[in-house]
């Protein structure tokens, strides 16, 4: 087969998942693309995946045991057996990469679980612990010289870094090196909790965009089931999903039924004003917006 992941992940292939900070990178890893490697079914409900045969290994570095453990069960993971969780948060020094020994150590663990894929979750407490430096391009080439080394060795050809974005959230932290290892590089992103869009009342929308060898998603917003924690792609771009989102604001504000001027909507909501007056503007002309009388100037809703 040419993908593990059909459009986003090529065959024996490295993925680097860029993840601003709180934009649900462990939920797509734990509640989303290992269901997918493991049952089979679409990954974030659109892409075809290749089932392992043997074992998907997770190396948790970040999030809390029993914290991961309920992100899974929500999932419903078909396949449990197939899934091997190493719980490493605050013991990274346990991979010991920097040794031959260590990179030894790995591969037996690896292929005592008959392991097919390997994701290491985050990166970053990795390279600390080892005394390297991210923003190093050196330093980032000896991780990989050393983290290729131990796949190898265990026969391991899929594999997936998480690693944070930059300040910016639209690029991975660090050394450039860390753009060059991957075959393909997904980035999650999401809207600011509070800034001046006008949508402070509203929980973020998660954008995912991918490219690299035969890799080309443009940038797309996820839909969130928090009951089974799993992410749709929705085909909807930053812009057609803040139109959405401008909506949805003012659905949840009309739902009392008191009538509103499009100026006392505005200010109802708070922030910015032009996406809220744009949005009752389109769901006027749609009819989502009933005219009414109301009592002062201006066309009440």
């Amino acid at each position: 087969t040419r993908y593990r992941v059909e459009g986003l992940w090529p065959s024996e292939g490295r993925v680097m998942l860029a993840a601003a900070a709180k934009s649900g990178k462990t939920t797509m890893v734990a509640a989303n693309l290992i269901p997918a490697l493991v049952d089979g079914v679409p990954f974030l409900g659109h892409h075809a995946a290749q089932p392992v045969t043997g074992s998907v290994v997770l190396l948790n570095m970040e999030v809390g045991e029993n914290t991961i453990r309920r992100w899974m069960r929500q999932a419903g993971i078909g396949a449990p057996e197939r899934v091997v969780v190493a719980n490493l948060r605050g013991k990274a020094t346990a991979l010991a990469l920097g040794s031959e020994a260590g990179r030894r150590r790995l591969a037996t663990f690896l292929r005592s679980h008959e392991a097919e894929v390997v994701i290491l979750d985050p990166l970053a407490p990795v390279l600390a612990a080892h005394g390297l430096d991210e923003n190093a391009n050196a330093d980032v080439a000896t991780f990989f010289a050393w983290w290729s080394e131990a796949l190898g060795l265990a026969g391991v050809l899929d594999d997936v870094i998480v690693h944070h974005t930059g300040h910016a959230g639209e690029r991975s932290r660090g050394a450039s090196r860390l753009l060059d290892e991957p075959d393909a590089i997904w980035t999650m992103t999401k809207d600011a909790e509070e800034s001046d869009d006008g949508y402070t009342t509203l929980t973020p929308t998660r954008y995912l965009a991918a490219y690299g060898r035969d890799v080309d998603l443009p940038q797309q917003a996820l839909a969130y089931d928090p009951e089974t924690r799993r992410l749709t792609l929705t085909g909807q771009g930053k812009g057609k999903a803040a139109e959405n989102k401008a909506e949805r604001a003012v659905r949840k504000l009309m739902a009392d039924g008191a009538p509103r001027t499009a100026s006392g909507i505005c200010d109802a909501i708070g922030g910015s004003r032009n996406p809220i007056w744009e949005a009752v503007k389109r769901m006027a002309g749609t009819g989502d917006l009933e005219p009414t009388s109301g009592r002062g100037k201006g066309q009440f809703y």
